[in-house]
């Protein structure tokens, strides 16, 4: 199952809703790869971590530092071939969060961009 797009409002740097659409494998050499590049303090670390909250069993806590101070509630929604998971804020200003159609059994997975590298053999 590929991901198709992700929502982001109010997490960290996301004060108004913003998404980003990914490619999606067609069988061709290249296809299905999307590579997120921009600027320091661009919202490239904050993209990850929305995937690692929703990869998690327990719902994740949106604590203050990680919630946007001019929304002061999160909501995430990720698009999976028409399928919507939604992970949002139970109420402005709460950490605790809710889950919605969240699949355990289609996982995302993160890999580093930096491999650690030990000069020593």
């Amino acid at each position: 199952m590929a991901l198709d797009k992700i929502e982001i409002n109010g997490y960290r740097g996301f004060n108004t809703t913003a998404s980003v659409n990914f490619s999606v494998p067609n069988g061709e050499a290249g296809s299905g790869l999307t590579i997120i590049t921009g600027s320091n303090n661009s919202g490239k670390s904050s993209i990850i971590e929305c995937f690692k909250a929703r990869g998690g069993y327990q719902s994740p806590s949106f604590t203050v530092g990680r919630r946007n101070a001019d929304t002061d509630l999160v909501e995430i929604k990720l698009y999976f071939n028409g399928r919507v998971e939604i992970i949002k804020s139970q109420q402005k200003g709460s950490s605790e969060t809710t889950r919605e159609n969240v699949d355990q059994n289609e996982p995302i997975y993160v890999l580093p961009s930096r491999r650690a590298f030990a000069p020593f053999f």
